[in-house]
């Protein structure tokens, strides 16, 4: 599975990614679930060339791209699980040096299922 998600994360819904140009369900679920948390961990990193992004902006940013970016059943399943349990990132000072890790309720068969998965604990006292 790593192997495909280094591999096929970076692929968009409509096609445009890369490095293969895969679209739709030709991207693995794995791929489209990491692509959305990638992109979210971007928007909110601070870098030397950018500020990091508020909470808010960047899930208006993801929203923005479902369809084209994302898979919309990916993305709106980040958005409920967002409002249900992450929604106190934008009380954190920098974002950048906080980690977040969660404990995920996900049957195997609901995969394919984003509306069946939901977050049942997060600890925001961990260190890499």
């Amino acid at each position: 599975m790593a192997v495909e998600v280094a591999v096929t994360h970076h692929e968009k819904w409509n096609g445009t990614g890369y490095p293969k140009g895969l679209r739709g369900k030709e991207i693995p679920v794995s791929g489209r679930v990491v692509a959305v948390a990638d992109v979210y961990d971007a928007l909110r990193a601070k870098r030397v060339y950018k500020l990091a992004f508020a909470h808010n902006e960047a899930c208006r940013l993801i929203r923005e791209s479902s369809e084209s970016h994302f898979d919309r059943r990916i993305e709106e399943a980040f958005i409920r699980i967002e409002k249900n349990s992450i929604s106190s990132a934008n009380n954190w000072p920098n974002a950048s040096n906080q980690y977040l890790q969660s404990k995920w309720e996900l049957n195997p068969s609901d995969l394919i299922r984003p509306e069946k998965w939901t977050v049942v604990g997060i600890n925001t006292d961990v260190r890499r």
